[in-house]
């Protein structure tokens, strides 16, 4: 396994650091490997940081395709971290709630696949329950898109239909 033999360039210790290097991180796979074990070791070492843990964990969704590890950074996401409120000082037309509506999106699609879809249909329901009103248009438009997604999958296409008429109301309203 690769976690053994990357040494990340840096530490992480707050939100500022992780936004720096997120925002100035090279590409390439090992640099992602080097900023997402700086990242989880952050997370680890910080925990009472939500928005270094918080932030920490949905970067953590772009850099790695480890469907089992991804599984317990959602879950722990969502079952700890639902009534996060996200920094937007720094982010024209973000939401309070907009970074635990990207993390819910990553992780249904990873909970449909290990799953199936009725998992995921049934924590986006109650992510958006608990949330949509904390999310910018374009989160909760994304969340709706997963949602009636796996709702077409399942047939429960009456479903399907009344939460993309939500949507659209609530977006053009």
């Amino acid at each position: 396994r690769w976690w053994k033999a990357v040494v990340p360039k840096r530490t992480i210790n707050n939100y500022g650091e992780l936004q720096l290097w997120w925002q100035s991180q090279d590409s390439g796979k090992k640099a992602s490997r080097e900023f997402f074990k700086a990242t989880y070791e952050a997370i680890e070492r910080h925990p009472e940081d939500e928005q270094l843990a918080v932030t920490g964990m949905n970067y953590l969704f772009y850099l790695s395709d480890d469907q089992k590890t991804l599984m317990q950074v959602g879950r722990i996401a969502i079952e700890h971290h639902l009534n996060h409120v996200q920094r937007t000082d720094n982010c024209a037309g973000c939401a309070a709630g907009d970074t635990i509506a990207q993390i819910a999106n990553s992780y249904a699609r990873i909970l449909a696949r290990a799953k199936g879809p009725k998992r995921a249909i049934a924590m986006l329901e109650a992510v958006l329950a608990a949330r949509e009103k904390d999310m910018s248009v374009y989160a909760a438009a994304d969340s709706y898109i997963t949602l009636v997604d796996f709702l077409y999958r399942v047939k429960r296409l009456k479903k399907a239909r009344e939460k993309l008429d939500h949507a659209l109301t609530a977006f053009n309203g």
